[in-house]
């Protein structure tokens, strides 16, 4: 795990990406900021890894509630409240999905979706306005 000072190393830390050696996953926890680093990775994405860590985490601590937002602002803001923590996943490559599944099968929840947080918002808004 790495941690930063200052807002300008930390983006600049976000920047650099994952590769097959190493998956990097940038965080926010309360006013620390960071990247989580995973070394030798078993799975194909970020994220598969990231949900069996979270799964067995939430399991074993009846107090740890886990929630899926989407949306850069939002991890920001309850990733920065004191007991929280927000993690930033990866946009997953369209051309990974496929053989991702062929390889780990179905992704986790929430780990694929169309579309940004602001589209689905008025997309909800407007069926439930219908």
């Amino acid at each position: 795990m790495e941690s930063f000072d200052s807002a300008d190393a930390w983006g600049d830390a976000r920047r650099i990406p994952s590769d097959k050696n190493q998956y990097r996953l940038p965080f926010v926890a309360g006013s620390r900021q960071g990247v989580i680093i995973l070394h030798a990775p078993e799975r194909s994405l970020p994220v598969i890894c990231l949900q069996e860590f979270l799964t067995a985490f939430e399991q074993s601590h009846a107090d740890v509630t886990v929630d899926y937002i989407h949306g850069e602002e939002a991890v920001h803001h309850l990733g920065g409240v004191q007991g929280n923590i927000g993690i930033f996943a990866e946009v997953i490559d369209k051309h990974a999905l496929f053989p991702t599944i062929r390889k780990d099968g179905p992704l986790p929840r929430k780990s694929f979706s169309l579309g940004g947080a602001e589209e689905k918002r008025y997309y909800l808004e407007c069926r439930r306005i219908s």
